[in-house]
């Protein structure tokens, strides 16, 4: 496995592009959605609908998208003394799904 940011991909005309055809080659996608960034938001949806396998990240659970059920996210703080606890629960999630199949989804053109 191996780990990339999504910010320093470089490939496509923009930013978005390339990490669109980051997402695509990727297995598992890890998002902050802390504080509602609206890059991060996109990043999720694009890697839910190619259905990937995602670990979403919070210090807020209000962050986290609503209207979709049963979504699993691993909350953290920024100190210092809860990142063993972060850690462990991240090492666990990625183990999991890195024992599962990918049911990715094909996009085609209508």
């Amino acid at each position: 496995m191996r780990v990339v940011r999504a910010d320093s991909l470089y490939g496509g005309e923009t930013v978005l592009e390339s990490v669109w055809c980051g997402l695509r080659e990727g297995g598992i996608v890890l998002v902050d959605l802390t504080g509602s960034n609206r890059n991060a938001v996109i990043e999720f949806a694009w890697a839910y609908l190619l259905g990937k396998k995602i670990i979403p990240l919070t210090q807020c659970k209000n962050d986290m998208p609503s209207d979709i059920p049963g979504l699993r996210y691993i909350s953290y703080t920024p100190l210092w003394k809860d990142t063993k606890r972060m850690e462990d629960e991240l090492r666990s999630r990625l183990q999991i799904l890195r024992g599962e199949t990918m049911a990715e989804r094909k996009l085609v053109p209508v």
